[in-house]
């Protein structure tokens, strides 16, 4: 035994890696952040649900915006004409729900804490257990614990409790890591004297627990479960339950709104059950990490009593595999053939499994998505918003990813752990963000799917994509070597995975709009009549191909535009140029730089073929259709020099294909564009190669929102020939393998410039992100005002509920001054009809006018409010707008034009409509109003 030195055996030192922890801590942090974020995003529901009337949303609903009850293309309609007055409106009742999710969140956060502090005091109470020198009168078991303890190197010995009532073999850990606490069962004392191995491996089991310092995190997860499910998830379905009888009862006309409210409830139970696994999961890893410390501290923790063994046979014997396993995801403590087997292979516990992925990918989305909405309801631009919750729900994906690639891609050939090729972990990690994402998205209930179910698919494909690169940009740094290199890999590895995974989320966030916002509403024909407005405006035939092209190349457009896209494309392939560079350093890099040389001068090569038959002349000038086409092939030339680079390089033989093409093709593209920047700025100085220019004058003005136009569209195709060049690369290189580059001596000067290259296009890819980003966070939604179609018809119900808030909000008031001036007129003329000759002076139709001025600016405010939100009455009040608009306009005008002199039929005409003709078609426009507002 370990206490009195008579142990026979050596402690057997399995191969573990020193960031096996860590990778488990970040899934613990991961969880934490996971719970906290949902408690708090799930109160603001509760808090938005109990207050539905608020100013904010009638801003929506008298702009006719209701996506939970109308048909998803008029409320995107109504919402791109009407932007500037909601955004208005908005103003008038800022948001108080931050501060709400703020101070529930601390309330939260001090039931957490205060939970935490009684668990140990309750597992402790005098009616449970007892100190240990009370039963342990000579001290025998004190003396050999403290043994162990010493044996294990822990600094902290933990308080021991005796539980004299429970016969089991069994022993607990719990408290904090400062302060750790060990309860003993009774069944233990007599263990120790009829098998010590089975005893010390019990305690040295508890005892890794403490020396891996995971009491803490362990029990705060404990506690934050708990008050999330009394404090949070109950009230949560409760004020649901209420909100779907509400819907039922006073809303039985809006399917939709049962359909959310229920789809909801259904979600978040889903959610929650979700979440469990993700804690019971990560305490298996916690249990399993406890018996890898064990048996380096020479431990047996697999080994069981034959009770235990015997107990483990009959259910065996009585379930069924698969529903032993199915049954095993719900427990905190993993199988006993799981913990035998990484008792016999420690190496094993390096697996990536795919229920940690999923619950990795399920977290990442609720976090992102959570943080999102909870950031918008803070008035937070959206741009912004989706930047700020991308980095936080990517942070510990991308840790927790970039570690486990790193322990397998660390581990020796002899642990017989095969190597992740990182497909299947991106597989895994997209399959639990698309849960996430279907749990959580708005547009989804149980009466109403999207247009396009199948879109969060995507994020499958994204997270495979993500996968395959992750894995081979892990064996590019772990190749590094060197001792002052040790931390510097590791840490840009995660860095690089944290900026992809990041740009993954935001790409994913706009490109679905495609699939669910108001792209997805486009009328096709308009968006071909103004892509044809456009190339008829330079000088282009409208039915051309250019046109079509743009047409076809929209939902592309559309993605390239998503900000933050090149610093994140930057990220993917800097990885090669910025790696530390040891004495086998140079390979990788080398398989890259020679192709991107000769697609470069492929390239360059067909740009200056096509200047040299490109003749332009003197009348064309820049932004004229025959300069966009040369733009388009020399675009073309461009993409065909990046498909030589990325296919040249990925016949190399290498482990990293899909990055090798991935950088090959990016060094190709960006010296292609710059070639073509300065050529196009040299123009009329290259003799035979000049274009449009015909004398030497540099530099010539470059098109660079058509250059900008085209580099987004060539971005996105560079990545698919990336993508497309190492699986083809591949199979080349079966048929006549690529030579292989020995590793030698790195360049200093080539390294140093490839590293300004690197900054440059980082610098330039930032600079046009932060473009995209400053347009996106003001947009301009009027743009998309006629090209959504407005087919679908309103319930009528619905547009009575629409009514009263456009009313509410300044539809009255209007409605009134109309009114009143109106008023006001048509006493003045009674008055003036009534008086004598004599007494009536200029002053009175002075005062006439001026109430017809009063009644135009009116009318001006009218054209700024909000359209009116009923269809069969929209017209007509457009009509009456315009009329009212045209009477007082003619009304001032003809006063003035008869104070100076003139006829004053234009006068006295205008003043005769509005009293007669338009004041009659007002209250005939109140009276159905009225009965359409119920």
């Amino acid at each position: 035994m370990i206490g009195t030195g008579k142990r026979d055996r050596p402690a057997r030192r399995p191969t573990v890696v020193p960031h096996l922890a860590t990778a488990t801590t970040l899934r613990f942090l991961q969880l934490v952040a996971l719970l906290t974020v949902s408690a708090a995003t799930m109160i603001l529901e509760v808090r938005n649900l109990l207050d539905a009337e608020t100013g904010r949303e009638r801003c929506f609903r008298a702009a006719g915006v209701n996506f939970e009850l109308d048909a998803p293309v008029n409320a995107a309609a109504n919402y791109a004409r009407n932007a500037d007055m909601i955004a208005t409106c908005v103003e008038r009742y800022p948001s108080p729900t931050i501060w709400v999710g703020l101070v529930w969140t601390a309330l939260l956060a001090f039931a957490t804490y205060s939970l935490f502090h009684l668990i140990p005091l309750w597992k402790s109470r005098r009616a449970l257990v007892v100190p240990l020198k009370s039963v342990d009168q000579n001290g025998a078991m004190d003396r050999h614990l403290r043994s162990l303890a010493e044996h294990a190197g822990l600094r902290r010995f933990p308080r021991v409790y005796v539980d004299p009532a429970n016969p089991s073999t069994d022993a607990l850990v719990y408290g904090t890591d400062r302060h750790p606490r060990l309860r003993l069962h009774a069944g233990l004392f007599e263990l120790r004297r009829s098998d010590p191995d089975a005893f010390e491996s019990v305690v040295l089991h508890e005892f890794g627990h403490i020396r891996n310092r995971d009491i803490t995190i362990t029990y705060t997860v404990i506690a934050l479960w708990r008050v999330f499910l009394v404090l949070v998830l109950l009230p949560h379905l409760a004020v649901r339950a209420y909100s779907l009888r509400t819907a039922v009862v006073d809303y039985a006309w809006a399917e939709n709104l049962v359909g959310i409210h229920t789809f909801n409830m259904v979600s978040t139970g889903l959610m929650t059950l979700l979440i469990y696994l993700a804690r019971t999961d990560v305490l298996r890893a916690r249990e399993l990490h406890a018996d890898l410390a064990a048996i380096e501290w020479g431990g047996d923790p697999h080994r069981r009593t034959s009770s235990d063994n015997e107990e483990g046979q009959e259910r065996k014997h009585q379930r069924r595999r698969i529903r032993a396993r199915f049954l095993d995801l719900w427990r905190n403590h993993p199988h006993v053939d799981l913990r035998a087997a990484a008792a016999r292979e420690p190496a094993l516990a390096l697996r990536i499994t795919p229920l940690a992925m999923v619950l990795t990918g399920l977290a990442t989305s609720i976090i992102f998505l959570r943080v999102y909405s909870t950031l918008n309801a803070a008035t937070v631009p959206d741009v912004v918003s989706t930047g700020l919750a991308a980095l936080v729900g990517a942070a510990p994906a991308a840790g927790i990813t970039a570690i486990h690639l790193w322990q397998s891609a660390r581990l020796p050939e002899s642990s017989g752990v095969r190597r992740p090729s990182g497909v299947a972990v991106g597989a895994w990690l997209g399959l639990g963000m698309a849960v996430g994402t279907a749990l959580l998205d708005g547009n989804i209930s149980l009466t109403r799917l999207p247009s396009h179910p199948e879109a969060p698919l995507m994020l499958v494909l994204l997270g495979t994509l993500f996968g395959w690169w992750a894995a081979q940009s892990v064996r590019v740094w772990a190749a590094s070597r060197g001792d002052r290199f040790r931390w510097a890999s590791p840490t840009a590895a995660l860095v690089s995975f944290w900026i992809a995974l990041t740009g993954l989320l935001v790409v994913w966030r706009f490109a679905s709009g495609y699939y669910h916002g108001p792209i997805n509403f486009f009328d096709a024909e308009a968006l071909r009549q103004s892509w044809e407005d456009i190339i008829v405006s330079k000088g282009g035939e409208a039915d051309s191909f250019v046109t079509a092209m743009w047409v076809w190349l929209f939902p592309v457009s559309m993605v390239a535009l998503v900000p933050y896209l090149w610093t994140a494309i930057a990220a993917l392939w800097g990885v090669v140029l910025l790696r530390p560079h040891g004495r086998d350093a140079e390979g990788p890099l080398r398989f890259c730089l020679r192709p991107a040389l000769v697609g470069f001068g492929a390239g360059t090569a067909l740009i200056l073929t096509i200047r040299f038959f490109t003749d332009g002349g003197e009348s064309a000038k820049l932004g004229d259709i025959e300069h966009a086409v040369f733009y388009y092939w020399s675009a073309a030339a461009v993409l065909i020099g990046v498909t030589i680079a990325a296919v040249g390089a990925a016949r190399r033989a290498d482990e990293a294909r899909l990055l090798n093409a991935l950088t090959a093709s990016q060094l190709a593209l960006w010296s292609g564009v710059a070639a073509f920047v300065l050529l196009t700025s040299a123009d009329g100085c290259l003799g035979p190669f000049d274009t449009f220019a015909t004398e030497c004058s540099p530099p010539q003005p470059v098109a660079w929102t058509e250059l900008r136009g085209l580099l987004d569209v060539v971005m996105i195709a560079c990545l698919l020939v990336a993508l497309l060049a190492a699986p083809v690369g591949r199979a080349a290189s079966r048929f006549r393998p690529g030579p292989r580059t020995a590793a030698g001596s790195g360049s200093r000067v080539r390294t140093a410039f490839l590293a300004v290259v690197f900054l440059a296009v980082v610098v330039t890819s930032a600079a046009r992100d932060l473009h995209y980003a400053k347009t996106l966070a003001d947009p301009d939604y009027a743009q998309l005002d006629g090209l959504i179609t407005t087919r679908d018809s309103k319930p009528r119900e619905l547009v009575e509920t629409q009514l009263w808030a456009w009313y509410e909000e300044g539809g009255e008031d209007l409605v009134v001054r109309f009114a009143t001036e109106w008023s006001e007129i048509y006493d003045i003329l009674g008055e003036l009809r009534d008086a004598p000759e004599d007494e009536r002076t200029q002053d009175r139709h002075y005062e006439i006018a001026m109430a017809c001025y009063d009644l135009w600016g009116a009318v001006d405010e009218a054209y700024d409010y909000f359209y009116y939100p009923d269809p069969d009455l929209e017209e007509a009040w457009e009509d009456l707008l315009g009329d009212l608009f045209s009477d007082a306009s003619d009304c001032v005008d003809g006063y003035n034009a008869y104070r100076e002199g003139e006829s004053g039929e234009q006068y006295a005409d205008a003043v005769r409509r509005l009293t007669q003709v338009t004041a009659e078609q007002l209250l005939v426009f109140m009276e159905e109003a009225k009965k359409h507002r119920g």
